[in-house]
């Protein structure tokens, strides 16, 4: 009677702490959709960051390469694709 106890309560513990593990991982970020159409709002090339504003008036940052930065222009109509950045 002991052991199955003793065994429920390691059992209870595992699953315990298997719950607060899955708890602390971070959410999946949702960061929009995977393509972005609109206008170039701002270009900053020190930075390399590029601000786009899509149809319905939401601002999108992306990164940008010293080649696209310096090729965009406030106006510009563009359509942005997101992926995953480079550690």
């Amino acid at each position: 009677m002991k052991l199955a106890r003793a065994i429920a309560v390691v059992g209870l513990a595992c699953a315990l702490a298997a719950i607060e593990a899955r708890a602390a991982e971070p959410a999946p970020k949702d960061d929009g959709p995977s393509v972005v159409e609109g206008k170039v709002e701002k270009v900053d090339r020190a930075q390399g960051r590029v601000t786009l504003r899509d149809d319905d008036g939401k601002p999108h940052v992306f990164k940008a390469s010293d080649e696209t930065a310096a090729a965009l222009k406030p106006g510009d109509r563009i359509q942005a694709k997101r992926r995953e950045a480079k550690q």
